[in-house]
């Protein structure tokens, strides 16, 4: 097998990532007599958005929290989202506090005109919709909007913004006329004196007449009030791959060790190559990239790759050597992936903020139709304790786990210590616990360790068969 020499890297298709990367944080300190600015409580905010963000992402991952579940809507084209919590791929919490109700082709026509300034994680599909069955894939994206705005008694420093959100809507808003505007006070209808636009600063002129001092700028309107929602997306179903997915652990291992595979292949065939010395060159310099590319601790491993000789026809070193040489060094890689590998590295950018949350079967024969609903295929779930003992809760409680502690720690007769009546005839049995002590305590107060996590091991093993006899088996014995 030969190996190319060139160290060029393929170059990877350019991605725009929204989010990801740690960052280093700063928070706002406050002192008696401090000029507190916009921009001191704005970077407190930020900091603890940052600092929740941060956890949500790196401590707690992403998915669907709860809730969330798509259902059929009698309206042609509408799916049904139950109201539901899920944290983002950012770390953003996406709150869906009541029912709402999806425009699937609304969804189309935005995946049809949208454009991409490089390449997405949402690619444009073509063709949109047919009328065949297809798999769509529904998104619930993070999406936050300003509302509420106000005249600043200063200069502002953005543009006119007002729009309308689930915690404020447009009548609350009034920015620049509307029928809200003499609740906000902003160059609506309502006085000067009430909302303080022109009348804020005064200045001294001839004659001692004060006049109101005109903005230098035009008035702006600043919101006051960022409200967190959340906005809907729909992707094509891409391909099924046939290769099999193991887990984020398991790939890592496997690719790393197919890399080193071809290398090895490399080396076995050194022996029938036309050109061996070029054949080591191209391996070494594999061995190189691998190494620059891995995560490796054995810090002599790149040095001992350098210092392997090319084979001479006129003498030493031969080619068994060197083949021995390599090999002992593709091992030692080998190794340095799977030690690596247990450290579980940061996640990776993260192109959009959105959560896969169910598949539509969509057919556009006569107008965008929802045929099927599946909330399990593409789901991404978040594991939390919560979700954790919704599936095994049953489980536990079917095992009595309370009760029977309860009952090892503060009874008598869960192992039948008092003894036991058959024909007449009472046994005696011996508390586990007391042999535990009189087979691990030996001369000297020294203690068996083995002993010890064997009695323990069997003592652990026999507690659920002698709990569920006492607590219902039929043939078993009962205590006096």
């Amino acid at each position: 097998m030969a190996l190319a020499t060139t160290t060029t890297r393929i170059p990877t298709v350019t991605r725009c990532p929204v989010c990801g990367g740690l960052e280093c944080l700063c928070r706002p300190r406050f002192f008696a007599g401090q000029l507190l600015t916009e921009d001191d409580l704005n970077r407190l905010e930020r900091y603890i958005i940052d600092k929740n963000r941060l956890h949500n992402r790196y401590l707690v991952g992403w998915g669907v929290v709860c809730g969330l579940e798509v259902l059929c809507n009698p309206c042609k084209g509408f799916v049904t989202l139950t109201a539901g919590y899920a944290l983002s791929p950012c770390g953003d919490d996406i709150v869906v506090c009541r029912d709402a109700t999806v425009n699937v082709c609304e969804l189309i026509q935005d995946c049809r005109e949208q454009q991409w300034q490089c390449d997405p994680a949402f690619p444009r599909p073509d063709p949109i919709c047919t009328d065949k069955d297809e798999q769509w894939i529904l998104y619930l994206c993070y999406d936050e909007k300003a509302t509420r705005g106000v005249m600043p008694l200063h200069g502002a420093s953005g543009a006119a913004c007002c729009s309308s959100c689930s915690c404020g809507g447009s009548s609350s808003c009034g920015c620049r006329g509307g029928s809200g505007s003499s609740s906000c006070g902003c160059g609506g209808g309502g006085s000067k004196s009430s909302c303080g636009c022109g009348s804020t600063g005064l200045t001294k002129t001839g004659r001692d007449l004060y006049q109101p001092a005109r903005p230098k700028t035009p008035p702006q309107c600043e919101p006051t009030i960022t409200c967190e929602g959340y906005s809907f997306r729909l992707r094509k179903e891409s391909l099924p791959s046939t290769k099999r997915d193991f887990g984020e652990w398991f790939n890592r291992i496997l690719d790393c060790i197919e890399e080193l595979r071809q290398v090895f292949e490399a080396v076995q065939g050194l022996p029938t190559s036309n050109n061996p010395q070029g054949q080591v060159q191209a391996i070494k310099a594999a061995l190189l990239r691998f190494i620059e590319g891995e995560s490796i601790s054995n810090c002599g491993l790149r040095q001992r790759v350098v210092d392997v000789d090319l084979p001479d026809q006129a003498g030493p070193p031969p080619i068994s050597t060197i083949q021995q040489r390599f090999e002992r060094i593709i091992f030692d890689l080998a190794r340095e992936c799977l030690c690596s590998s247990l450290l579980p590295p940061c996640p990776l950018p993260a192109d959009d903020n959105c959560v896969p949350i169910a598949t539509l079967t969509l057919n556009c024969k006569g107008g965008c139709n929802v045929v099927r609903i599946c909330n399990l295929e593409y789901r991404k779930m978040a594991v939390t304790w919560p979700i954790v003992q919704y599936y095994v809760g049953g489980f536990l409680k079917l095992l009595n786990i309370p009760e029977l502690l309860q009952r090892f720690c503060c009874a008598d007769d869960i192992f039948g210590v008092r003894g036991t009546t058959l024909a007449g005839v009472t046994t005696a049995r011996v508390d586990p616990i007391d042999q535990i002590f009189q087979d691990t305590f030996r001369s000297g107060g020294k203690v068996d360790r083995r002993q010890l996590f064997k009695r323990i091991g069997e003592l652990v093993q026999d507690i659920p068969s002698r709990f569920l006899n006492q607590s219902g088996g039929s043939d078993a014995p009962k205590p006096n």
